[in-house]
């Protein structure tokens, strides 16, 4: 019952993401329901890295491109 009042509340599009989104046991439990509509929402996090200014300096830019360069491109 809280299941359903749930996705009659938040609308038909959540009602599409709810058909997809794949459950471990029971798809009328609301605490699990909330979890995994939760995890769909939120999803995974990044981490941000500060990088300091070097003002501009030639050898720090292409050291700092050879270094970061790995991770972009993942």
């Amino acid at each position: 019952m809280r299941v359903s009042t749930l996705l009659t509340c938040i609308g038909g599009d959540a009602l599409y993401v709810y058909d997809g989104l794949k459950f471990q046991n029971d798809r009328q439990n609301i605490i699990q329901v909330l979890q995994v509509l939760e995890d769909f929402c939120i999803g995974q996090t990044n981490e941000i890295y500060v990088i300091r200014s070097t003002k501009g300096s030639k050898n720090s830019m292409k050291q700092l491109t050879t270094t970061l360069l790995p991770y972009v491109l993942l």
